[in-house]
């Protein structure tokens, strides 16, 4: 019970769960092919000390590839490469001509639910609506998106960036990806 099968209990939310180490699981694999290997094991009992083997031939291509990574330096870069190709696929190296993105009904539901006046004809929005659009669109697109966004599209000294940020957006992932979609879930739930 101290070795890797102790449980640790912690708190989720107000909630008592019990975990364990993540070396349990070479150690749990371990005493399944231990057992197989002294023929311990009866018939029906087998199909899970192959699966074991399986999981521990997994657990070494990904160590031995790690070890190597972690040696030579390059857990860094890949971990920098596999983050700028998440952000290449959403967003564009300078922002493209506008277009309409969110549809009017988007502005709609958002002004009826912040119980404010929407003007049909005008194109204003209070910076409460960008800060809403922000988190419920921007910031769900991927991990670190709109940081990024924020990064390319800066505010000036009045606090008005040069593009908004959907100019940023590639047009075969970032803007159909999830920004129109969001834009059509958030209708959807305000209308109900």
């Amino acid at each position: 019970m101290d070795g890797p099968l102790k449980p640790i209990i912690y708190l989720s939310g107000e909630r008592e769960v019990t975990g364990f180490d993540a070396s349990v699981l070479p150690a749990v694999c371990d005493i399944w092919l231990r057992a197989r290997d002294a023929g311990k094991l009866q018939k029906q009992q087998l199909d899970k000390a192959l699966k074991a083997d399986i999981l521990m031939r997994g657990l070494a291509h990904i160590g031995v590839i790690a070890l190597v990574d972690e040696a030579t330096g390059y857990q860094e870069v890949r971990d920098r490469l596999a983050l700028q190709a998440i952000l290449d696929k959403f967003l564009r190296k300078e922002f493209a001509a506008w277009a309409k993105r969110f549809p009017d009904d988007y502005y709609k539901q958002l002004f009826r639910l912040k119980k404010l006046e929407y003007e049909e004809i005008s194109s204003k929005r209070p910076p409460m609506i960008g800060k809403i659009t922000k988190d419920i669109v921007y910031k769900r697109l991927a991990p670190m998106v709109l940081d990024e966004l924020e990064r390319l599209n800066p505010k000036d000294d009045d606090g008005r960036r040069k593009a908004h940020h959907h100019r940023w957006l590639t047009d075969d992932v970032g803007s159909d990806g999830g920004e129109q979609a969001a834009a059509g879930q958030i209708v959807a739930v305000a209308r109900r």
